[in-house]
């Protein structure tokens, strides 16, 4: 007797398979991974006024090594891009778009640091008093964390406010979840997405617009240099200088007398270190497609 026909058997498994969504994957996981990791920050705020005051630096370090940096470690398995791809550690870093790179850092601190000069002045009467207390508890927050005297605090502060974020949030925003959207989205889509939602995970409303641009530019200098380890020094180098000038009294002291600059030499800084800024990360962006 002749065999039914079945056209299934012509087709290979794998056509049957259904497309697997990097999408979908990043967005389901990155999502999980956040939700804990906050969860764990209001933990730490409800049980930090009782018995682990001291200890809430490195609480907060532990946590984004332990819920962030590990999970994605473990759910970056689950995608079908090789480790060394979806991290971008299949490439040496190459030395001058490096110096490049630093380059738009630093200038990307002068244009953080002149627009919110530029905000402070400008913030309308009726919220100024809502903007000033804001400030101060975030900054609070931020010397809890990272405060305190000498060069074993100044260390502490630099594993917690510098190493561990760069290397954990780098890990998350611009490796996993990042370079898994350019699998199926425009790269500058990828790009601005990442870093909108870099922006917002951290919470902080005074620096929504700075927090915006090096989620960005930090997102172009991976895609650009097709290395994770770039952007971990620049993230590095980012949260040192604000931990060095904390813990150094000279540049303290600069840093608060740079409030006192008029709005149009703070414009004029802004812009400067905008265009310089937006040049390096056109330079870098061609790179990339090439």
């Amino acid at each position: 007797m002749q065999d039914t026909f079945n056209s299934n058997q012509l087709i290979p498994a794998e056509i049957n398979k259904p497309k697997f969504s990097h999408i979908k994957f990043a967005n389901k996981y990155f999502i999980i991974i956040i939700l804990i990791y906050l969860l764990s920050g209001v933990i730490i705020e409800l049980i930090y006024p009782h018995q682990y005051g001291k200890l809430l630096g490195y609480l907060q370090g532990l946590a984004q090594l332990l819920l962030m940096l590990i999970p994605v470690l473990i759910f970056s398995r689950l995608s079908p891009l090789p480790f060394k791809t979806l991290f971008r550690l299949e490439y040496k870093p190459d030395l001058k778009l490096l110096l490049l790179s630093i380059l738009g850092i630093l200038a990307l601190y002068v244009f953080e640091t002149t627009f919110l000069i530029l905000q402070e002045k400008l913030i309308p009467d009726f919220l100024i008093e809502i903007y000033k207390a804001t400030e101060k508890s975030i900054n609070d927050l931020y010397s809890q964390i990272l405060g305190g005297s000498g060069i074993i605090d100044c260390l502490k502060a630099l594993a917690i406010g510098a190493v561990v974020p760069a290397l954990s949030e780098e890990f998350l925003f611009r490796g996993f979840y990042q370079r898994s959207l350019e699998e199926e989205l425009k790269p500058y889509l990828a790009i601005l997405i990442s870093g909108l939602i870099f922006a917002v995970v951290h919470i902080n409303p005074i620096n929504i617009i700075p927090l915006i641009s090096i989620g960005i530019y930090l997102g172009v200098i991976a895609y650009g240099t097709k290395s994770l380890i770039i952007p971990i020094l620049l993230h590095f180098l980012n949260n040192a200088i604000a931990v060095v000038i904390m813990y150094t009294p000279s540049l303290s002291s600069l840093d608060e007398q740079s409030y006192n600059l008029t709005i149009t030499s703070a414009v004029i800084l802004s812009t400067i270190s905008l265009a310089i800024l937006a040049f390096v990360s056109v330079v870098i962006y061609r790179k990339g497609k090439k």
